[in-house]
């Protein structure tokens, strides 16, 4: 019996260009350390301590897809023997 593979068929959903969410977040991120934020576009949608409620108030909005992130400080390197 000859097995063949499934089809691969594309997911219709379309890829967002994600490059002005990823420079608000850069350029803003140490106003909202320990927070969620939800972008869009370059621009600050929702933000809170509650990521369920950030996504809820960033979907009451209108924006269906929003680039959610959970801002943290950064950690500073360590590495070798200490």
């Amino acid at each position: 019996m000859i097995k063949t593979l499934p089809q691969v068929r594309p997911a219709g959903i379309k890829q967002l260009d994600r490059a002005k969410d990823l420079e608000w977040l850069r350029e803003n991120r140490e106003n909202f350390i320990d927070k969620w934020v939800a972008l869009f576009g370059g621009n600050l949608i929702a933000s809170g301590e509650d990521a369920r409620v950030v996504l809820k108030t960033a979907r009451g909005k209108g924006c269906s897809r929003p680039l959610l992130v959970h801002v943290q400080a950064d950690e500073p390197f360590s590495g070798g023997w200490m």
